[in-house]
């Protein structure tokens, strides 16, 4: 027997395609909130990692890409901290990217005055 229609087959074998996207896509959001908890709550958001995975991998083996995919995020999170110290501190009333921002802050008001026919500041 053949159905007539093969949409609702071909509905039923993709689910699997998308389940496993979605478990990598939500254990790799699961994996960055883990990495920036601490105590109760990190061990909780690794147990929510390893059921998704668990979930991905039983609904297509593809899935298990997670694996690489969580060591590269741990990895990259883990060093742009050690990096990158985000100072919020001013020096002598700039921040510490101030050429920068002092020229977006001057053209913004330069387009301001622009728009609102006033003399360039």
């Amino acid at each position: 027997m053949h159905p007539l229609s093969t949409e609702a087959v071909t509905n039923i074998v993709g689910r699997a395609d998308l389940i496993a996207a979605l478990a990598v896509l939500g254990g790799l959001l699961i994996c960055i909130r883990a990495i920036e908890a601490a105590g109760g709550r990190r061990l909780a958001w690794l147990a929510a990692l390893a059921a998704i995975t668990t979930l991905g991998v039983f609904a297509k083996e593809s899935a298990v890409v997670i694996v690489g995919v969580i060591g590269c995020t741990a990895v990259r999170i883990t060093l742009g901290k050690a990096r990158r110290p985000r100072s919020t501190t001013k020096i002598k009333g700039r921040s510490p990217n101030g050429a920068r921002e002092a020229g977006r802050d001057g053209a913004r008001r330069a387009s301001r005055a622009k728009a609102l026919g006033e003399p360039p500041p």
